[in-house]
């Protein structure tokens, strides 16, 4: 009878942690950091506490979804830190109010993601964007300084709608709005703002302040995708101006490349001088498919 009673305690034990294992979130800092350092991922902090309002507004409406929860583990090493319990976490990341997300990157620097109540969508775009920089700077950390090294950027952007035949006064925005100075000059995801806008060869790209536009506007070529961002593959063998999708970029001898799918960036990792060596003069009456955005 002992024995089956002490039974009955460990499977509700088990059943009781299951319940309360908080999904898409690892278990201790300790873990999340270790990992985080391992895979050469982001590390994604979530600073709350069990006496504020919008943590639990949080817990209800944003950490309960199951699209949430997949995306805390997909790119990310992400776990949950209550400031009563880590006052020095709190410090170390300089937290001020909760809730409060912090991204720690693989390059050891660290960002304020979110403050506050975020909403769903919100928030899972920027979880998405979070892992896509993680890639981009754990790519950049592994090239080696050889201008002909290849080295991909990845970045989950919804789909937009299809621009066929865009006219001239159609508004093209490019890179989807992030700064093309901080992204091809420093690999890091930084958003533009509509305040420093410059409009080049019929594309709007944003910047993030005016120093960037200003660099940009000394050697636009050098920070703009080559061929008005039309994938170089298919411009080759089709003779098409598709524009390509940004999560399919690709750098190659300091120049963004940007391909339609996964099977033309493969194709262009294989053989990059095939598809670099001809300029092409691209207008922007001449896009279709996707825009860049």
């Amino acid at each position: 009878m002992r024995r089956i009673r002490s039974l009955v305690y460990i499977v509700a034990l088990i059943i009781s942690e299951s319940v309360l294992a908080d999904p898409g979130w690892l278990a201790t800092f300790g873990e999340a950091e270790q990992i985080a350092s391992e895979q050469k991922v982001p590390l994604l902090v979530h600073f709350h506490a069990s006496w504020c309002g919008p943590c639990r507004q949080m817990d209800k409406y944003v950490f309960s979804s199951s699209v949430v929860q997949r995306a805390l583990r997909e790119g990310l090493s992400a776990v949950k830190v209550d400031i009563t319990k880590r006052p020095d976490l709190k410090a170390r990341f300089s937290v001020a109010s909760i809730p409060r997300d912090v991204v720690l990157h693989p390059d050891g620097t660290f960002e304020t993601l979110s403050v506050g109540m975020v909403p769903k969508a919100t928030y899972l775009s920027l979880l998405r964007d979070a892992a896509a920089r993680g890639r981009v700077i754990a790519m950049t950390l592994m090239e080696d300084s050889d201008s002909d090294e290849i080295g991909a950027v990845v970045h989950n952007f919804e789909a937009v709608p299809p621009l066929s035949n865009a006219s001239a006064d159609e508004e093209i925005i490019g890179l989807s709005g992030y700064c093309p100075v901080m992204l091809t000059g420093k690999k890091r995801w930084i958003r533009g703002k509509q305040t420093f806008a410059e409009r080049y060869r019929g594309v709007v790209y944003y910047f993030s302040d005016m120093s960037q536009r200003d660099v940009f506007l000394r050697n636009p070529d050098r920070y703009a995708p080559r061929n008005l961002g039309c994938d170089p593959v298919i411009l080759l063998r089709e003779n098409r101006t598709v524009t390509g999708r940004i999560r399919y970029g690709v750098f190659f001898e300091g120049n963004l490349y940007l391909c339609r799918s996964e099977e033309t960036l493969s194709e262009f990792r294989r053989h990059p001088r095939r598809y670099t060596r001809i300029q092409h003069a691209v207008r922007p009456s001449e896009l279709t498919g996707q825009t860049f955005r």
